[in-house]
């Protein structure tokens, strides 16, 4: 068992990625995409991973079909698979994607976060398109459930002086990164239970099955 020591980042996420060379039939908007008729390819790093779950999950809540193709190459080939057209939309990291967007290659049709970026002005959050399924990439730290209090707010504090330190803020900054420490234990805990539950729910909803 463990225990959560505190939050500590947030990654934010462009959503809905498409093709604009072989745009034919393609999404110009995350609303024809939500309206599609058929079914979308989606490029996704791994069957069961967090991407392939916030896919399929807001699949469900669109009500649209939405064909997973795994990719063994990770983010590089994935954005790959969309500037080819061989994939129509993927959930991708804000950051790495930045240069096929500016390109024109890619469009981001919705962010993955709880607030637009300045990078990608125009493209609305998942929130903002009525959409709860905003979460985006996430990390913290976790200690064995038996660690002492004082040890875990120790390291709790070390981490969170750090994160608030200009170095990181500026190292995190260029990779669309934001430093969220916890304010204390409590908050923490009330952000991992808050997650359970909603990643309980997601996984109750959505199944995702692993081939044969």
């Amino acid at each position: 068992m463990l225990t959560i020591i505190g939050s500590c980042t947030k990654l934010d996420e462009t959503k809905y990625l498409y093709d604009t060379v072989n745009s034919d039939g393609f999404y110009q908007t995350d609303a024809e995409l939500s309206s599609a008729v058929g079914a979308a390819y989606s490029n996704l790093a791994a069957i069961g991973s967090n991407n392939h779950y916030d896919m399929a999950a807001f699949a469900r809540w669109a009500g649209i079909d939405i064909v997973h193709l795994p990719n063994k190459g990770g983010g590089a080939a994935i954005t790959n698979d969309l500037v080819t057209g061989d994939a129509h939309v993927a959930l991708v990291n804000a950051a790495s994607s930045t240069g096929v967007i500016k390109a024109g290659q890619v469009r981001a049709l919705a962010i993955m976060s709880d607030r637009r970026l300045a990078e990608y002005p125009d493209a609305p959050t998942l929130l903002e398109l009525g959409y709860a399924n905003a979460k985006g990439l996430w990390s913290a730290l976790y200690a064995p459930a038996a660690t002492p209090r004082d040890v875990i707010e120790t390291v709790r504090a070390a981490a969170a002086q750090a994160l608030r330190s200009e170095p990181v803020e500026a190292a995190f900054s260029k990779q669309m990164i934001r430093a969220l420490p916890s304010a204390s234990l409590e908050d923490a805990q009330a952000f991992d239970r808050a997650e359970m539950a909603y990643w309980k729910k997601v996984t109750d909803e959505v199944k995702v099955e692993l081939p044969d």
